[in-house]
């Protein structure tokens, strides 16, 4: 570890066309939380190996003019929110709208191969993808392989891996049909070039260096927040438990003081935490790598379209803290890379039989529902593997934002955000446990304490007549934004404002243990706020109870609040659920108003007076 020592240089040889003889491959990602960008990334090295020139573009970099002259890309693209593209796709794809308009056939030259990331537990399945498909051969884009679609709700990993297994020897037989017999293996065992350098400093020196200023168009988009942009820090002021102590669970309401962070917000927005890895999990992993974790190190680019996707110089333990994802559950080209590194050949063999698919099924068992961190993997299962730390940082995936819906209104406290956070924790047989990052990392901070967030816009906004009714249905920690807009409704009452007929649906497993925020709802109802307050208590009886049983239990009423007075409603929570309320609703509309249901929905929620935003369970 001194002053100098370099790790990650690029292996010598020819470039160009000798080592690419199947030329230039531009690989574009619409990536909302990382896992497009993680494929995109696979491919490159795939690709490197089969002898094309793959390099991986951001589309938040995209060049029209680029895609134009290109012979040959692949899109892997993620669906986000409802339907909708991600926030780094979101230009490309008002490009391609803006082509088809003008009538356009520019990309009349252009192959394409496109893989779309979605859920099927979300009523718009895959529509990036398929929209980005439709678009592209609109203005004349070729298809030299199958379309190919993920399902996050089943195992998403393993649908690209299916659909790559095709990829490369159709790639290879149309565009370097010479090289065929020739060509590398993609998921090889040897490590793979690096686009940067890591070099270690000396301590003493670079306590005297100054930090880097990095330009925003300098660092890869999805991990901006770790250099500063849009990101503030704010103190905690209250952590309190929700649930009651006979409960096995963990439900946090967390508040946090914006006062010099630079974050604002509205009502029911969405606020990003930024999240650390437990000290204990950092320190019990460097040791098992062999690393310093006080040593500093620099990053330097290898080539000019290199992006910095850490801040440095840092120190090791910097790095782990806040830049890597020790505690969740390793991905597919997490195994591959790590066996590349095993000294033990039996532990080299399993890290690629779990990577592969023919170990898929022993893969998801012992890592996704046994629930084995990659610190788990690392510090007890293949301790032979000594990985430099430059390939670690390369195939690791970062330590993501988590997304949490503000429960607070903001016209009543602005310089104050409330957060309603469930525990995620699985406990197994062995006696082992699974915490979130995020959640676990957020469930004991004092007050007093420290945290980064930053705030995006959500869709959920009241209605601008505050007449028009509104139907609340937030089962669990969807109450959230209920919460928000209940607060929200209630400022402008003591205002004078007119409020129309105000419903919410919650639901829990049973009243005595994870009723959240009981004294608070009961009291909108006795002050006026809340006109109704249905329950749905799963476990109190033989046959289990959820909202969208009472949703149908109340159609007459809800659909002369929806049909007749033009009522909003909003639903938060898991994905089965919400399609559930959906379908209540579009029932009622058929059963009670005498209108096609779908149609109804659509209309509703095209208008916004329907809105929802759900997470998959």
């Amino acid at each position: 570890d001194g002053d100098g020592k370099d790790e990650g240089k690029a292996a010598g040889g020819a470039g160009g066309a000798e080592k690419f003889p199947a030329g230039e491959l531009k690989i574009y990602f619409g990536s909302q939380t990382g896992t497009a960008e993680g494929f995109a990334n696979v491919l490159k090295e795939d690709g490197r190996r089969m002898g094309f020139d793959a390099q991986v573009i951001d589309l938040e970099d995209f060049e029209g003019d680029e895609l134009i002259d290109g012979e040959k890309a692949i899109f892997l693209m993620a669906t986000h929110g409802e339907g909708e593209p991600t926030d780094n796709a979101m230009e490309f794809f008002r490009w391609l709208d803006e082509k088809v308009e003008e009538g356009d056939s520019c990309l009349s030259n252009l192959n394409v191969a496109i893989f779309g990331l979605g859920n099927t537990q979300y009523e718009f399945f895959n529509a990036a993808g398929r929209r980005c498909r439709k678009t592209l051969l609109e203005l004349g884009a070729a298809e030299c392989y199958e379309h190919g679609e993920g399902d996050d709700d089943n195992q998403l990993e393993d649908d690209f891996e299916n659909w790559k297994t095709g990829l490369w020897p159709s790639l290879v037989h149309k565009f370097h049909p010479d090289g065929a017999s020739g060509a590398g293996t993609a998921g090889s065992l040897s490590p793979p070039e690096l686009d940067f350098e890591l070099k270690f400093l000396d301590a003493a020196k670079s306590a005297t260096t100054k930090p880097r200023r990095f330009r925003e168009t300098e660092v890869v988009s999805s991990a901006k927040h770790y250099f500063g942009y849009d990101v503030g820090t704010v103190r905690i002021v209250e952590n309190t438990e929700l649930r009651s102590p006979e409960d096995s669970g963990s439900t946090k309401h967390i508040e946090v003081d914006l006062k010099g962070s630079g974050q604002s917000y509205q009502t029911a927005d969405n606020a990003y935490v930024i999240p650390q890895n437990n000290p204990a999990v950092v320190s019990a992993v460097a040791a098992a790598m062999g690393w310093n974790l006080d040593q500093p190190f620099l990053i330097e680019a290898r080539a000019s379209d290199f992006k910095h996707f850490i801040p440095t110089p840092c120190t090791v333990r910097t790095a782990l803290t806040n830049y890597v994802d020790l505690m969740g559950l390793p991905k597919r080209a997490t195994l591959q890379g790590l066996a590349c590194f095993a000294k033990d050949d039996a532990e080299q063999q399993r890290l690629a039989h779990l990577a592969s698919m023919d170990g898929a099924e022993e893969m998801h068992q012992f890592i996704q529902h046994e629930g084995r961190s990659l610190a788990e993997l690392l510090t007890v299962h293949f301790q032979s593997c000594d990985v430099p730390l430059a390939h670690f940082l390369h195939f690791v995936p970062r330590l993501a934002p988590r997304a949490y819906t503000i429960s607070s209104s903001s016209s009543v406290q602005s310089s104050k955000l409330a957060m309603t956070v469930s525990v995620v924790g699985q406990a197994y047989a062995d006696g082992r446990t699974f915490t979130g990052v995020a959640t676990g990392y957020m469930q004991h901070l004092p007050v007093g304490a420290e945290m980064q967030l930053y705030v995006r816009a959500s869709t959920f906004r009241l209605p601008r007549d505050t007449a028009t009714p509104v139907i609340l249905v937030g089962p669990g920690t969807g109450i959230a934004p209920m919460r928000a807009m209940l607060q929200e409704r209630e400022y402008l009452k003591g205002r004078g404002r007119t409020l129309g007929k105000t419903m919410l649906y919650f639901g829990c497993k049973n009243r005595k243990l994870d009723y959240l925020y009981q004294e608070l709802l009961e009291g909108y109802v006795k002050s006026g706020v809340l006109d109704s307050l249905r329950l749905a208590f799963s476990r109190e009886q033989k046959q289990k109870v959820y909202v969208q049983h009472l949703i149908r239990e109340d159609a007459d009423l809800l659909w002369d609040l929806i049909g007749n007075q033009g009522a909003h409603i909003y639903v938060c929570g898991a994905t089965n659920m919400g399609a559930d309320v959906l379908a209540a609703v579009k029932e009622i509309a058929a059963a009670k108003g005498g209108v096609d249901g779908e149609k109804y929905a659509q209309d509703m929620q095209h208008n916004g007076r329907y809105v929802a935003e759900l997470w998959s369970a």
